[in-house]
């Protein structure tokens, strides 16, 4: 007997994956395509190459990625988000972004400081 109701069982994506590609790849829209996102990642690759919207895309991503709030194309989560390599990562992801953004903050200091003591002529 044949069964008219066959389902599709998808492959769940993998969360160490993903938040590897974000992280190093993803202004290119790697993780995007890695979750089944095609258009948007195309889309994502075209704005990797205008600047802030694009980085500020990633850094919303990356951060849905890091709260496990992120899901794939069919609506899933990513999969193994709770096993010790993925929580590994997430604490790394966590610290290189609060280095970065403290980077940013005292380079946007440091440049603030130059100018305002820069000779005048």
């Amino acid at each position: 007997m044949v069964n008219d109701s066959t389902q599709v069982q998808t492959q769940k994506r993998d969360y160490p994956v993903a938040l590897l590609l974000c992280m190093f790849l993803g202004g290119f829209g790697a993780h995007r395509y890695y979750t089944g996102y095609i258009g948007l990642g195309i889309l994502q690759l075209i704005l990797c190459f205008c600047g802030g919207i694009g980085a500020i895309w990633v850094l919303i991503d990356l951060i849905a990625i890091l709260m496990n709030k992120y899901k794939d194309s069919n609506g899933q989560s990513l999969a193994n988000a709770d096993s010790t390599v993925s929580k590994t990562l997430r604490i790394i992801a966590i610290i290189l972004l609060l280095l970065g953004i403290l980077g940013g903050l005292l380079f946007g200091l440091g440049l603030a400081a130059a100018v305002t003591t820069m000779p005048h002529s």
